[in-house]
């Protein structure tokens, strides 16, 4: 019998159709060996094509990010921003009559925790001390129609007019400006993941809702309330 040479055995085992035959008698042997290649690497500063497709991503979002900035809810203009530290502010008080006076500095309505809870009932007292909100569709105002204006139901400051009201199909009060903007003040709300305007009785601090730049005309803003910080004054 004739035995191949050394050199001979190498060259035949590492041809290409040696190698082929040697692969599928393994896949064959074991079916489990998985036939799809590796996935390559998604490292982008190993893969500058990766980088590339990383940075083009980045600018097909840029101008979708810029309008989710300026959709953001931002405060009126005209109503002034919550300031805390403050001990007199500028409102306008009711003239008896559904409407409002000019302008008057007057004292603000500081009272403890305490005060605030044997003056108002619970649910009153969740909302606007600590910043609740009752269920939709459950308010005693919501659909109230009468003429007249919505005042504080903590400092009985007038905030808004029934000629502003109007239904918005979202379950609250709705109004699309205050009645005067300096009873209204704004403060910025990152609670619950969200980033939204708050809007408080500007004399006593109280809780009232948020505000939303989805209104109709004239202001296109839609001052979402809730009726138990509110009460209403039929116009005489």
């Amino acid at each position: 019998m004739h035995l191949p040479s050394s050199s001979q055995t190498s060259a035949s085992e590492f041809s290409p159709a040696n190698t082929a035959n040697t692969a599928n008698t393994a896949n064959t042997a074991n079916p489990l060996t998985p036939l799809i290649p590796p996935r390559p690497s998604l490292d982008p500063f190993r893969y500058p094509s990766n980088l590339f497709l990383v940075r083009l991503a980045a600018l097909a979002l840029l101008p979708l990010l810029v309008a989710c900035d300026h959709d953001a809810p931002r405060a009126s203009s005209s109503m002034p921003a919550h300031d805390s530290t403050a001990t007199h502010v500028l409102v306008r008080l009711s003239d008896g009559m559904g409407g409002v006076t000019a302008p008057q500095k007057v004292a603000k309505v500081v009272k403890t925790d305490a005060e605030w809870q044997a003056q108002l009932p619970p649910e009153t007292y969740r909302i606007t001390r600590s910043k609740g909100t009752e269920r939709p569709f459950c308010g005693t105002l919501l659909d109230n129609k009468k003429s007249g204006a919505y005042h504080c139901v903590c400092c009985d400051l007038p905030l808004f007019s029934s000629d502003a009201k109007f239904n918005s199909g979202t379950g609250w009060p709705s109004f699309f400006q205050p009645i005067a903007p300096e009873n209204v003040a704004a403060l910025e709300d990152r609670s619950h993941g969200m980033v939204r305007v708050e809007i408080l009785c500007a004399r006593c601090d109280a809780h009232l809702g948020h505000v939303f730049p989805d209104g109709p005309p004239p202001t296109r803003e839609r001052h979402c309330l809730n009726s138990e910080s509110l009460t209403f004054k039929p116009r005489r």
